[in-house]
């Protein structure tokens, strides 16, 4: 006979549950709204391609402003964009950087999550069946991201790629073989504008198993722009947050596009903990909010050299 706690939980399950089916259909009248007043918006919208981009944030789905700086790039590009994008590390996709492209129309994409709660929002949106969405779950590591990529992405040149698994971001972005012509990738922002740093390749990478803080993760803003400039790429901005980063591939550069680290480095104001006495982490000096997690490993992405996060704490706040 279960327990009386388990049998709570079971109820407890089971009223939440229902909940959620109740509140479906009012979710997906809001979600349709905030597609419709987001096609009026940026229909109407007027930007110029020698704004920063920052200048044209928008969140509809996005987590910040990504939804508006995509926009932007998409009508500047000096040639159209593939109306084709990757996404990978969604979660359940409620919140994206591509979700308002694939909900206004016109675009094939693929997300990819190790979870299945994106594959469940997608069937619930009919996002598969309407808006030409693959979704995959699949948990990615350097050895399999190209084959899945390859696998299931849609078919023709892909146009945009956006990278955000909060932990081994350098190392998968590093391990694709694709060429998407613009890229929306996470970076680490605590870790400073000059070092070329990275956690180290751990397929099982869990933020915050790895420290308690979540300031321990992904690469640095430097790391970042040494693997796609390398690649042909331009780093043409960072979201105001100091977030995510924006490349475009040279052939779809306006020709006043491209940033150094030093123009586009943006201090972090988002703070995924508190430090001490609650202090937000954005409000300390960087080698404050790092120093918790000093004796945790990282790579120089330039030499493969293995440092501490300790050694490089007098270089995060140059």
């Amino acid at each position: 006979m279960p327990s009386s706690l388990s049998w709570k939980r079971s109820i407890r399950g089971r009223v939440r549950a229902a909940q959620l089916a109740a509140a479906a259909p009012v979710l997906q009248r809001l979600d349709d709204d905030a597609v419709t007043r987001a096609r009026i918006f940026l229909d109407q919208r007027e930007t110029a391609a020698t704004d920063p981009v920052s200048a044209h944030e928008l969140k509809v789905f996005s987590q910040f402003g990504e939804d508006g700086i995509l926009d932007f790039l998409l009508r500047h590009a000096a040639q159209p964009v593939p109306r084709t994008f990757v996404e990978f590390g969604v979660e359940d996709y409620r919140e994206s950087n591509t979700r308002l492209l694939c909900e206004l129309g016109g675009w094939r994409g693929l997300i990819i999550d190790g979870g299945s709660a994106h594959l469940r929002f997608a069937k619930r949106r009919k996002l598969s069946t309407h808006r030409g969405l693959r979704a995959v779950q699949s948990f990615l590591t350097t050895d399999n991201i190209a084959s899945v990529i390859e696998a299931h992405a849609p078919a023709g040149p892909l146009g945009i790629l956006s990278v955000d698994v909060d932990g081994v971001d350098h190392w998968l972005s590093q391990a694709i073989t694709a060429r998407p012509a613009i890229v929306v990738s996470e970076c680490n922002p605590y870790f400073g504008s000059t070092l070329a740093v990275s956690i180290p390749d751990e397929p099982a990478f869990d933020r915050l198993a790895a420290h308690p803080s979540g300031v321990y993760y992904g690469a640095s803003v430097t790391a970042l722009h040494d693997l796609w400039t390398g690649r042909g790429y331009r780093l043409v901005g960072v979201s105001s947050e100091g977030l995510n980063l924006f490349f475009v591939r040279d052939d779809h550069c306006h020709p006043s596009w491209g940033l150094s680290v030093a123009e586009a480095y943006v201090a972090p104001s988002f703070s995924p903990s508190l430090g001490p006495a609650g202090v937000p982490l954005a409000h300390l000096p960087r080698c404050e909010a790092l120093a918790p997690a000093r004796d945790l490993p990282l790579v120089n992405t330039r030499t493969g050299a293995r440092l501490r996060v300790a050694d490089v704490l007098d270089e995060v706040d140059a």
